[in-house]
């Protein structure tokens, strides 16, 4: 596979990252980890200015994964409620279907 570099700006240092993602979703991906450093940061500023960076990468990679279980759970009950009216919608065609033989 090809590989792609990108770069990540994260507490004012640039990393050079490989990746077999497409250069523009690589960039999205490494986006959102710096918005939610970012937010952490911003959150913090004036409570705790020494906070190690570890501990504000720690805390954006909580928050990553907290929003990536409601998408997972959003997804599960979507698909749900999908199967749920799938099915409803065959009971709807099959019992029209059967009044459409006997008649």
């Amino acid at each position: 596979m090809l590989e792609n570099l990108i770069t990540l700006t994260l507490f004012g240092r640039s990393y050079t990252i490989k990746t077999e993602l497409d250069v523009d979703k690589a960039k999205a991906v490494a986006d959102i980890l710096t918005k939610a450093v970012e937010r952490i940061q911003e959150s913090i500023a004036g409570q705790s200015p020494e906070m190690e960076k570890l501990n504000v990468l720690m805390l954006a990679a909580l928050n990553m994964a907290s929003d990536i279980y409601k998408l997972e759970q959003n997804q599960l009950e979507f698909f749900a409620k999908l199967n749920e009216r799938s099915a409803h919608l065959n009971q709807l065609i099959d019992n029209s279907l059967k009044k459409t033989e006997l008649s």
